[in-house]
């Protein structure tokens, strides 16, 4: 049993770092590059690409005993919670020692493209202390971490949908009682009735 453990967890590691990875070396070459902030996205694009790998992976792992709705999804979450937590901090490594100017940068062309369009000037100022306070290190933090979990959340309950598989029953059901009521495996009595 413990083994699995082990064998879970390194799997949801090695999945969830590599996912991620690929969402850091986007977002670097946007910032490099000063790409348009929606080539961000793509980043969920690489979460995709390695959630199915993952699960497919996680599926011929299991073997034998299949992989139910409920299986996939929790697994899918481990991979959530991993690619999460390393992307929240990286978020505030990024914007606090590697581009330390670059919310404000961002906050202030927000303000003026605010300014023209006519909004009043005290609005904006109450939109400067809100950004100001938005952007401390554990704000920073817990957003980036709520906000991808809700997002990944809903990625994990579509993608985990298609990598369901029935077990392969280890029961032999020929000595199973003829009229069991309680048996999932129908009787050749009951098998005789339904084809009627």
């Amino acid at each position: 049993m413990a083994d699995q453990i082990k064998g879970k967890w390194a799997h949801v590691l090695q999945y969830g770092v590599a996912s991620v990875m690929g969402s850091v070396a986007i977002g670097l070459l946007v910032y490099m590059l000063e790409l348009h902030q929606a080539v961000n996205y793509l980043a969920y694009a690489f979460y995709i690409l390695f959630l199915v790998l993952a699960l497919r992976s996680w599926g011929q792992k299991r073997g034998n005993l299949g992989m139910s709705y409920g299986k996939a999804f929790g697994h899918a979450m481990l991979i959530a919670v991993v690619y999460s937590l390393i992307a929240a901090v990286w978020t505030v490594v990024f914007v606090k020692v590697i581009a330390p100017g670059y919310v404000e940068a961002q906050q202030e062309l927000q303000y003026e493209k605010m300014s023209e369009d006519g909004m009043a000037d005290a609005q904006i100022e109450m939109a400067r202390t809100m950004g100001k306070r938005f952007s401390t290190a554990p704000v920073l933090f817990a957003f980036g971490l709520l906000g991808s979990l809700l997002v990944l959340t809903i990625v994990n309950l579509i993608v985990a949908a298609f990598f369901i598989r029935p077990p392969v029953s280890p029961v032999d059901v020929s000595h199973i009682p003829v009229n069991n009521p309680y048996s999932p495996y129908p009787s050749d009595n009951q098998k005789s009735s339904d084809n009627a």
